[in-house]
């Protein structure tokens, strides 16, 4: 019964604005939450009138989101906006997003791992939300962003496509937890990366006839090197 009364102060705390200021809890839970700006949705309610997909996961997706300081809060309403960058929650109707994420760890919504880390943007290092594929000595990332597509002019003949935005994914790889870098999974540079267990690697493959050009093989190849 303690056990449960605890969690559900926990949650509450997390989601809830005290207004008197007085509530003494941890840090890490009260300040990684801030309600969405509603002009901020306002603004998106008319961009997505323009065709394209926005959140990794369409619908609202059952998320747990884990603290550095070992606190864990399940069973919550998650989606990622890539066009935002912005890990939102959903609770008692408002709309929340993380806004100090360096007091998370990772997040789990549905099947997909997202931890906030640093990672060579073109020649410039940046932080965002990166889905990890495998974990070990070398991490394997995918990194979600939003591409605007301008429909192409036709004739008065032809119907006017719309224009749209479409999801870029991009891979990344982090070697012993330094800043990801850009990597394209492809037979040539996975053997180069993994050369310090390239026979071994070779013959996980062949022996279960994966594919270089197929991620979730390239996946089951990243965890069979960490695994060495």
């Amino acid at each position: 019964m303690r056990l449960l009364k605890l969690v559900s102060l926990v949650v509450f705390v997390l989601f809830v604005f005290n207004k008197t200021g007085r509530s003494q809890v941890h840090s890490g839970l009260t300040t990684a939450f801030s309600e969405v700006n509603k002009k901020h949705f306002e603004n998106f309610s008319k961009m997505i009138n323009v065709e394209g997909d926005f959140f990794v996961n369409k619908d609202w997706t059952d998320g747990t989101v884990y603290f550095n300081d070992k606190h864990v809060v399940s069973n919550v309403s998650m989606r990622y906006f890539i066009k935002g960058k912005e890990m939102h929650v959903k609770h008692d109707g408002k709309i929340m997003k993380i806004i100090n994420q360096s007091s998370i760890d990772s997040i789990l919504i549905g099947d997909h791992t997202f931890v906030y880390s640093e990672f060579v943007f073109g020649s410039t290092l940046s932080q965002d939300f990166l889905e990890l594929l495998s974990g070990g000595s070398i991490k394997f990332y995918k990194h979600y962003t939003n591409k605007f597509i301008k429909a192409k002019e036709v004739s008065s003949y032809q119907t006017q496509e719309s224009d749209k935005y479409i999801i870029k994914k991009e891979f990344y790889v982090s070697v012993n937890d330094n800043a990801a870098e850009f990597f394209k999974p492809k037979k040539k540079s996975i053997l180069a990366l993994f050369s310090d267990k390239k026979e071994d690697v070779m013959s996980f493959v062949k022996k279960n006839k994966l594919k270089f050009g197929r991620e979730a093989d390239v996946i089951k190849i990243f965890n069979y090197y960490n695994s060495l």
